[in-house]
């Protein structure tokens, strides 16, 4: 491996276009190891499509799976139909279980992998359905899957960038003999299978905290022993609100220090980067004014700045934990997000939002204590989760470049 990691050709392998590889293994272009490559369009003109396929919000025939399926892993909810004679009459693209599927448009070269949901499903417009031959086909879904860089670089385009049939037939592939293409899958589908299982223990636990906080933050649940009142307040009657300033990339790396900057992202909690100087300081709340993750809502506390697409809140009643504000309006400013063109959530429109609160300190503080040690559970699954998908990383790249072998292994 030190011999591979320093560009040298330990014995046993061989240099190819796709790097150094076991002098055993086939390097070939996938075009040659396809059976199947087709698209939506492949079923006729627009005209003839527009006349034979209406997709549907109402559960029917067939499924018309998209890429926000595939992006989301929902199969479930925001999904499309069609009907039996559309399904029939889009023979051509016909989507069965282990189908590798390839985002042609937008995020082109995006490969997914087909699940089986036990029913009849259509490809929707702006992907490739590609079906292999003689090589195994999971194999070739995690070796495109680890080489999506070879794919992305091919699209073209000034506005959208796409990819064409023949840019996908001429990625090179390096292939190992069938048998330990199968032993690769195993371990490789292990690791996926322990993943799918931590990502259904997250979701759960996530439902698990929303139905706690409707229940606490509604009245649903009330504690004895506390005196005070639930009153319904507007956002703007409680607290000063403000927004943040614009601060580019070039701004946190001419300035680098110790405060963090807050934008709209919500990974990292929201934090991109960090400035020699701070605008805010103290409890605060913040949220995503613009973009796909309008309305989401964090806690600060210490010295921080924030991005001019952050709103900022500032709690004016001592009777009120910031904390507890925060968990209201994690349930409640969803609804409110305008979903025109760019979502959006503005100052306007939060100061008139309205809040349910109990007029109690030690209550709110009490019920932020539960719900956090949800949340902390939630955390802890969340980088179980990631170290996880780390791990499958680094075992995708020993394994499919065969660095490591499993043929003798397994």
């Amino acid at each position: 491996m030190d011999k591979i990691n320093n560009c040298e050709i330990p014995n046993g392998y061989k240099k190819s276009t796709n790097g150094i590889i076991p002098s055993d293994w086939q390097e070939t272009n996938l075009g040659s190891k396809i059976t199947v490559l087709t698209d939506y369009h492949a079923n006729g003109s627009y005209e003839v499509l527009k006349e034979n396929v209406t997709l549907l919000d109402e559960e029917n025939y067939a499924l018309m799976i998209r890429t926000t399926n595939f992006e989301k892993k929902d199969f479930t909810y925001n999904v499309k139909f069609i009907d039996e004679h559309a399904y029939n009459f889009l023979k051509k693209s016909k989507v069965f279980p282990k189908d590798i599927i390839i985002n042609k448009i937008a995020n082109a070269g995006a490969v997914y992998t087909m699940p089986d949901l036990k029913r009849k499903v259509s490809l929707a417009m702006n992907l490739f359905l590609l079906r292999t031959k003689n090589c195994d086909a999971d194999y070739m879904y995690f070796y495109l899957k680890q080489n999506e860089c070879r794919l992305r670089i091919l699209a073209t385009g000034t506005t959208t960038k796409t990819i064409t049939k023949n840019d996908v037939r001429s990625v090179s592939v390096a292939l190992p003999v069938l048998r330990e293409q199968e032993k690769i899958v195993t371990v490789l589908s292990t690791w996926d299978k322990a993943i799918e299982l931590k990502e259904e223990l997250v979701k759960q636990k996530k439902t698990q905290k929303k139905g706690l906080m409707r229940k606490l933050l509604n009245g649903e649940v009330i504690f004895p022993g506390f005196d005070g009142e639930w009153k319904e307040h507007l956002v703007g009657d409680l607290c000063e609100l403000g927004r943040g300033r614009v601060i580019s990339k070039r701004d946190i790396e001419v300035n680098s220090g110790c405060y963090p900057v807050y934008s709209s992202q919500i990974s990292d909690n929201g934090c991109i980067g960090y400035l020699n100087t701070y605008d805010y300081e103290g409890e605060y709340i913040t949220w995503t004014t613009d973009g796909a993750n309008a309305g989401t809502v964090f806690y600060r506390n210490g010295k921080f700045n924030c991005t001019n697409v952050c709103g900022t809140l500032r709690v004016k009643n001592t009777k009120i934990d910031p904390r507890y504000l925060v968990y209201v309006l994690q349930y409640n400013t969803e609804k409110y997000v305008v979903q025109l063109g760019n979502p959006k959530l503005m100052n306007n429109i939060m100061a008139i939002i309205p809040v349910l609160i109990f007029d109690n300190h030690q209550y709110q503080s009490k019920i932020c204590d539960m719900i956090n040690t949800h949340e902390n559970t939630v955390t802890l699954l969340e980088k179980e989760l990631f170290n996880l998908k780390l791990q499958k990383k680094g075992l995708m790249q020993l394994l499919l470049t065969g660095i490591v072998r499993v043929s003798d292994t397994l």
